[in-house]
């Protein structure tokens, strides 16, 4: 079997022959590979899934208090820079 290689410019394309004991041994290997590779990443992502949940719980709570308090900072940085601002522009006339 020809198998024609288009290269970016116009010239010449080289071409592969492949025998079909080596387009077996192609076939063969992708069909055992593919579905060992797909069924390994779905059974990671199972595990994944059925985590215990109690462990996330503890650490999303400590993640939503920071958030909590990350926007406390902001809202205070906030109101600062507006009176700040105020003062320059009454300043300023």
């Amino acid at each position: 079997m020809n198998i024609i290689l288009i290269p970016e410019g116009f010239r010449k394309s080289p071409t592969v022959s492949l025998s079909h004991r080596q387009l077996a041994v192609m076939a063969l290997a992708g069909l055992i590979l593919l579905p060992a590779v797909l069924g390994w990443v779905l059974s990671d992502l199972y595990e994944r899934i059925q985590a215990p949940s109690s462990v996330n719980a503890s650490v999303l709570a400590a993640q939503r208090s920071e958030l909590a308090a990350d926007r406390a900072a902001i809202a205070a940085t906030r109101r600062q820079a507006e009176t700040d601002l105020n003062a320059l522009a009454q300043r300023l006339g």
